[in-house]
């Protein structure tokens, strides 16, 4: 098990900042997320990642490259896609939304 999750902990580090979108961090009951085209922060609470919002985040090939399917009919693992997601924000830490101009 040590390889494997040392190998799934450098995958995370490796994508939480990518050609597409860098993951900021959490707070208060929300993931923060950079569209790195954009540059504009998204600010998602968990429950709100829907295909949609994947697919602002990145084309739908980079996600089934990194997360392919299980399933056929399905265009990429989205559990899998929203524990890398989770995982990187708590890795990266508590994202400070006030000073940045993003809080409500």
């Amino acid at each position: 098990m040590g390889g494997d999750k040392e190998a799934y902990d450098k995958r995370i580090s490796d994508l939480t900042i990518n050609e597409h979108f860098q993951v900021l961090g959490y707070g208060r009951d929300h993931y923060f997320l950079m569209n790195r085209r954009t540059r504009s922060i998204m600010r998602k609470r968990a429950a709100s990642f829907r295909m949609p919002v994947f697919v602002e985040m990145a084309p739908i090939d980079w996600w089934a490259a990194h997360f392919p399917a299980r399933k056929s009919g399905k265009p990429f693992n989205k559990l899998e896609a929203l524990d890398f997601i989770f995982r990187a924000a708590n890795r990266v830490g508590e994202f400070d939304e006030f000073s940045t101009g993003v809080a409500e």
